[in-house]
């Protein structure tokens, strides 16, 4: 039971609302309570990475939603509108640091810069002339939110 929340907290990259846990009835005491007790069980930074990739996964979601009508917040699928909730506090401001990350996309030194940061973090890559970085789509996460949002937007990594 500690092990599926632990994991639900992974998944999310948040503590889980008290009514979002299937086994909430199951637990004793609220659910960061129970978190703040548990949390000693995950590895160095584990946590802590699994709450960025997923703040960077909603940024870079909000910003290519961009191009599309905006979506009221109510019409927002529960589980986002906790992440919202979590990570931003509120739709306007994670809409408008979404805003932010896509006209950034537009700085081509930023671009280089990411790019050439990326091929040093990147387990596999390959870089070319400093101006064309090929790696596999599984390492996208792992780039930096304005160059997941390029490679998303410009469709660059193959699918």
């Amino acid at each position: 039971m500690f092990n599926d929340f632990l994991h639900s907290c992974l998944a999310l990259g948040r503590v889980p609302a008290n009514d979002k846990f299937a086994k909430t009835d199951e637990l004793t005491g609220s659910h960061s309570k129970i978190f703040s007790l548990l949390n000693t069980l995950f590895e160095d930074n584990e946590f802590e990475a699994a709450e960025h990739y997923r703040r960077k996964d909603l940024l870079v979601y909000f910003s290519l939603s961009q191009f599309e009508k905006i979506k009221p917040y109510i019409h927002l699928p529960e589980q986002l509108q906790c992440g919202v909730k979590a990570f931003f506090g509120n739709y306007i401001t994670a809409t408008e640091i979404a805003r932010e990350l896509l006209d950034s996309i537009s700085n081509t030194e930023l671009i280089i810069e990411n790019g050439l940061k990326a091929h040093e973090i990147l387990p596999a890559s390959v870089l070319f002339d400093n101006h064309s970085l090929i790696f596999h789509k599984d390492f996208i996460k792992l780039l930096p939110s304005a160059t997941t949002c390029l490679c998303r937007l410009w469709q660059s990594v193959i699918w």
